[in-house]
């Protein structure tokens, strides 16, 4: 990408900058984090990984069909109560 960017450098960098590894702090997500959380979320992976159309209104709908299924009431949901 460096050798294409020769008129652009700033974008060359905004490129490098984007491959450092995101820090996440977990230290705040685990007293929240449970064992019906951590299913919550493999199932869903499960469901992501079974979508064979990438586009947003494929994922979104079947987010929300999954969702609706899982939760009785999808508008008020948090994970707090999963």
């Amino acid at each position: 990408m460096k050798d294409r960017c020769t008129l652009c450098p700033i974008l060359y960098s905004m490129q490098v900058s984007s491959l450092k590894p995101l820090h996440i702090d977990t230290d705040a997500v685990k007293p929240k984090w449970s064992e019906e959380k951590k299913h919550f979320f493999e199932e869903f992976i499960t469901k992501l990984a079974a979508i064979s159309s990438w586009d947003l209104h494929t994922i979104e709908n079947e987010f929300k069909n999954w969702l609706q299924k899982k939760i009785s009431n999808p508008v008020n949901c948090n994970l707090h109560g999963v």
